[in-house]
């Protein structure tokens, strides 16, 4: 059983430009877990749309930030590129618009939580994307996800390059020479579109944090981030 009446969406109808009209829309919102359960209603998923969306957002940010910073070098340019286009930022983006209660998806997938799966909340909004090129041509579709990322942008130029957890937590252990992090899937749970993923950090053969996310990055990122904290209340203690 998919959700009641999808295309009450007219909020998404604001935010993209979108006419609930157009099957563009609803094919932009359909979680391929729909067709399984009903093929009779619906016949196409998000999964081509969200190819589209995905080389979009990838040129707009990179135009962009090549425009705004015209002296940054390229290996600058690519790391923020890297910070703003993820599937963290992605799904950020997506609960900010409260995407999720949209997304018409199969009732398995609904009832396991899977309209608040980052990984799921970030292909949806590359579908739209995707759907808004279709639709609507280049120049409406770069403006729209432009409009869409427009804070991301500035609040990364703002605060430059953001190391990645995994990397810091790297060099602390190898400057004290406890040699590198290993990252360990404790679990991974759910159907396999809509998996959550445990994973343990181990630092000289000893279990330091966990993180659980969508994906195994952001569960390592997590237990990075964790494991950073610890270490570092652990050194202030010491002090």
């Amino acid at each position: 059983m998919c959700s009641d009446n999808p295309l009450k969406i007219r909020s998404i109808e604001e935010i993209f430009g979108l006419d609930k009209q157009n099957n563009s829309l609803l094919q932009a919102l359909t979680h391929p877990s729909a067709l399984n359960e009903s093929p009779n209603t619906y016949t196409a998923s998000y999964e081509r749309m969200e190819f589209l969306g995905d080389a979009l957002i990838d040129l707009v940010v990179a135009n962009e930030l090549y425009s705004r910073l015209p002296r940054t070098p390229e290996g600058e340019l690519s790391k923020l590129r890297a910070s703003i286009v993820n599937g963290e930022t992605l799904a950020k983006i997506a609960k900010e618009l409260q995407l999720g209660k949209f997304i018409i998806m199969g009732q398995g997938s609904g009832d396991s939580g899977g309209r608040k799966n980052s990984s799921i909340l970030a292909d949806v909004v590359e579908a739209l994307l995707g759907a808004v090129l279709i639709e609507k041509g280049i120049v409406e579709a770069y403006n729209t996800t432009l409009r869409i990322f427009e804070n991301e942008l500035l609040q990364n130029i703002k605060s430059g390059v953001k190391e990645d957890p995994k990397n810091l937590l790297q060099h602390l252990t190898q400057s004290s020479g406890k040699g590198e992090p290993v990252y360990k899937t404790v679990s991974a749970s759910g159907p396999s579109h809509s998996k959550i993923f445990t994973v343990e950090v181990l630092i000289a053969g000893q279990s330091v944090a966990i993180g659980v996310g969508s994906r195994k990055v952001e569960s390592e990122r997590m237990a990075a981030t964790r494991a950073l904290r610890i270490l570092s209340d652990g050194i202030s203690d010491e002090g």
